[in-house]
């Protein structure tokens, strides 16, 4: 005959089984926490891959604006003496086989009138024709797609008649504002005096811009914090 259990074997066996229970369900709760540890790290370097990618593009680009912008600093310095007069007969050379360069607009007049009538195109395709032409070779007096000046690119971009073929015409197409880390993209920067600017190119927004700098670069962006404009006008209007 079986012996019965007594009270407290039937106390311990019942003790002994939730124990055991209690750790199983311990040990899984550690796995899942195992897991999704290991979840987390096998993910992270991936991010601080894609983080440390990111960084590194931003700061190529950035050394690109500088080191655009420095050359042309350096180049410009160097040829700013004669480059409004350079300009000025250059344009006339570019444009006598098509039509005679008016003078410019002078006096009392409605510049924002005078912005949209001389534009034939918005800001937007401007900057977007500007930026398909980086890597184009400045040429003197240019004003196509084969090579630009300064002057010549903005014309082009922007679809403008002969009477805004110079630097010094352009200065005519809007109010000149002097807060240049607020020009939007599409305005135009001036590099000079108001009465003698001698470089202009196309903002693109946060202080970036494009440009055709001068004799032996080619078309390429450039930055505000390595070279300053004096003033810009607002297309945006």
């Amino acid at each position: 005959m079986a012996t019965p259990l007594s009270a407290n074997t039937v106390s311990l066996t019942t003790a002994l089984g939730s124990n055991m229970t209690s750790q199983t369900s311990n040990s899984a709760d550690t796995l899942a926490t195992g897991l999704d540890q290991v979840t987390t790290l096998s993910s992270t370097p991936a991010s601080q891959a894609t983080a440390t990618t990111s960084a590194t593009n931003a700061a190529a680009t950035q050394t690109s604006y500088e080191a655009n912008s420095a050359a042309a600093l350096q180049s410009m310095s160097n040829y700013t003496i004669s480059y409004g007069t350079v300009e000025e007969n250059a344009a006339s050379y570019n444009s006598a086989s098509q039509s005679t360069a008016q003078p410019a607009q002078s006096g009392a007049t409605d510049t924002t009138s005078q912005a949209s009538e001389a534009t034939g195109t918005n800001t937007s395709s401007a900057v977007a024709t500007a930026r398909s032409m980086i890597g184009v070779p400045y040429v003197w007096g240019g004003n196509t797609p084969s090579g630009f000046d300064c002057s010549g690119l903005v014309q082009y971009s922007y679809n403008l008649g002969p009477n805004y073929r110079t630097t010094y015409q352009q200065t005519n197409l809007g109010q000149h504002k002097y807060d240049v880390e607020n020009a939007q993209s599409g305005d135009l920067y001036f590099w000079g005096t108001e009465s003698a600017p001698y470089h202009v190119a196309i903002a693109e927004g946060n202080g970036n811009y494009i440009q055709a700098p001068t004799p032996g670069q080619n078309v390429q962006e450039g930055n505000i914090q390595y070279y300053r404009p004096n003033f810009y006008i607002s297309m945006n209007q």
